[in-house]
């Protein structure tokens, strides 16, 4: 069970409503990345963001349209963020993003909270990058409801451990997209995750706080 106080885990963070949770992770010191519909299902009641050392308000969301019944290459951008005006959490660490090559076929880790068991504690998926392309790719890790939103993690030098995407439990119906011709509804289906169009965008919308 990793240790949610420390590197890299203490970038790991709860999205958590009167009904609903999630979970992301400190992208930037004043922004946390997750799923677009964890904010979606959030974005009516009050919610604040656990983690290790206390919970958060958050401030702005800003998220992109999602379709999980698509079957277009633009119906998977299922991704989005929060601004944290105070900055990041003392305690709390950032887990930095990289993109990982077309050829990448490494291990991933996911570490995310069970949305079944709000006082639980994090938790670890482990799986296979299977296939990646311009913006998305497809991996192996188990997924249950509330690790929508956590960061995809592989080892990558020189920084160590790296989000390369967000995990997305949206693959219901893209079972021949990017010519995987896997799929399934199940829980250890293969799942898809933005590998790009994150970091650009918060560097756009936030002048650059990503960096």
């Amino acid at each position: 069970m990793p240790d949610w106080r420390q590197p890299p885990y203490s970038a790991i963070c709860r999205l958590l409503g009167p009904t609903s949770a999630g979970t992301g992770w400190f992208a930037a010191p004043r922004v946390v990345a997750t799923a677009a519909h964890v904010l979606a299902s959030l974005q009516e009641s009050p919610f604040v963001i656990v983690t290790a050392f206390g919970s958060v308000s958050p401030g702005g969301l800003h998220f992109t349209a999602y379709q999980l019944q698509g079957s277009g290459p633009g119906d998977s951008d299922d991704w989005g963020f929060v601004e944290i005006p105070a900055g990041l959490p003392l305690g709390c660490s950032v887990l930095k993003m990289c993109v990982p090559d077309t050829n990448y076929r490494g291990l991933c880790r996911v570490p995310a909270f069970d949305i079944a068991a709000p006082s639980a504690p994090l938790v670890e998926a482990f799986g296979q990058v299977s296939l990646v392309s311009a913006v998305r790719f497809l991996h192996t890790a188990d997924t249950r409801p509330a690790y929508s939103g956590a960061p995809v993690v592989i080892a990558a030098a020189p920084v160590g451990f790296a989000a390369i995407g967000v995990h997305t439990d949206s693959n219901r119906s893209r079972t021949a997209l990017d010519g995987d011709p896997g799929g399934g509804t199940a829980a250890s289906a293969r799942v898809y995750a933005i590998a790009t169009s994150l970091t650009s965008s918060i560097q756009e919308q936030l002048g650059g706080a990503i960096r």
